[in-house]
């Protein structure tokens, strides 16, 4: 009989904590949420070491109404050298179009990652029917490769 109201217990605590996730504890919209979710971050590395780091966010996932007849990815990095020239492959195509943004600007709310130290990117690609592989090179430097599931 032990057993059985132990067990009781156990799945009465258990269920009253089933609906909550991390995001119930703070004061995140549906956006946001997803684009904590979403956000992905490589390190750029050149011979083994780390001079630099990338974050994308695909935008198509986020917002399908406004992103939807190409692929479009917020991106923002650091890279010890500056004068890096940056190139960003999808699928192993280059970028169409490539918008240097200010910070703050109108994807900072999405994660509020608002540094001045970062540079930030509205990055624009053909589209594609298939899963997404991104992948930044700076001078010859690269990134390891970003997969993002393509939602219908």
């Amino acid at each position: 009989m032990k057993i059985y109201l132990i067990i009781l217990i156990l799945t009465i605590l258990f269920n009253g904590c089933a609906h909550k996730s991390a995001f119930d504890s703070f004061n995140f919209t549906k956006q946001q949420e997803l684009s904590e979710d979403l956000l992905q971050s490589s390190k750029i590395q050149k011979d083994g070491n780390v001079v630099g780091i990338v974050t994308a966010l695909y935008l198509n996932n986020i917002d399908k109404n406004n992103y939807k007849n190409n692929e479009f990815f917020y991106i923002y990095m650091y890279t010890m050298d500056k004068n890096d020239t940056v190139s960003f492959l999808l699928n192993s195509k280059e970028a169409i179009n490539i918008e240097k943004l200010k910070n703050p600007n109108k994807f900072t709310h999405l994660n509020n990652e608002d540094a001045n130290w970062l540079t930030y990117y509205l990055v624009e690609f053909k589209k594609e029917t298939r899963n997404l592989k991104l992948q930044i090179v700076s001078n010859s430097n690269t990134s390891d490769v970003l997969l993002f599931k393509k939602e219908d």
